[in-house]
């Protein structure tokens, strides 16, 4: 990720947002910035997304597209070496980890496994919230989608419509002594002729048209009977 587009992420949090790494940067007594306890403690994938980010800081709820609902712990800014045994509060010596596993700790140092435990953890924590954030563009998307699959279903319904009506009407005004062989071909011809057409924008234009000139006939027509 570079520099510019984490700038961009951190300028849209909102105030509450940036003040926990304010919070955070007042711990560690000037040795890092708010923006840059925000580059070391937020995964990549969630920076771009305050609500994902502020969830995996402190905890909350995710909804996966099967329905399960998983929790996702509090979590602290834990040392690896504690601050009793001489360890700073920098960004080399922490790591985001589950705030009951770091509390439970106490003085002592985090062990290797411990250190690896908070990894994996995180890791999972992340990938649930971006597999519910997924499930959830998804559902988003939907109405929009399904709007786009109406529309396809008319147009194929309109361009048959029309290639109906084309074929009727060639079929009707062919010579009489025409062999029924030369009158299916020509039929179909002209069918698929103006199926393909319909389905281009001047086609659709064009029976957008007719249907219009259409309405106002019978509209017309209904006028002069009842008025």
């Amino acid at each position: 990720m570079t520099f510019a587009t984490a700038t961009q992420y951190w300028m849209a949090l909102d105030p509450s947002q940036k003040q926990m790494f304010y919070d955070i940067a007042s711990k560690s007594e000037g040795n890092h910035t708010a923006f840059e306890w925000f580059m070391h403690l937020v995964p990549d994938s969630l920076k771009d997304n305050p609500e994902e980010l502020t969830t995996f800081m402190q905890g909350g709820t995710v909804t996966l597209d099967d329905g399960t609902v998983h929790e996702i712990p509090d979590r602290d800014v834990s040392r690896i070496t504690s601050g009793d045994n001489g360890g700073e509060y920098t960004t080399d010596n922490t790591i985001m980890e589950n705030s009951s596993v770091n509390r439970s700790r106490g003085a002592d140092n985090m062990t290797e496994t411990e250190y690896e435990s908070a990894l994996e953890a995180n890791a999972a924590d992340v990938e649930l919230i971006d597999t519910a954030e997924a499930a959830t563009e998804q559902l988003e998307q939907a109405p929009e989608l399904l709007g786009e699959a109406l529309g396809t279903v008319a147009d194929v319904a309109i361009a048959g419509v029309a290639a109906y009506k084309a074929g009727h009407y060639v079929y009707n005004n062919l010579p009489s002594d025409w062999d029924n062989d030369d009158k299916a071909l020509a039929t179909g011809g002209a069918a698929l002729s103006t199926a393909a057409l319909a389905l281009t924008p001047p086609g659709q234009f064009a029976i957008g048209m007719y249907c219009t000139w259409k309405l106002i006939t019978l509209g017309a027509k209904l006028i002069r009977k009842f008025a």
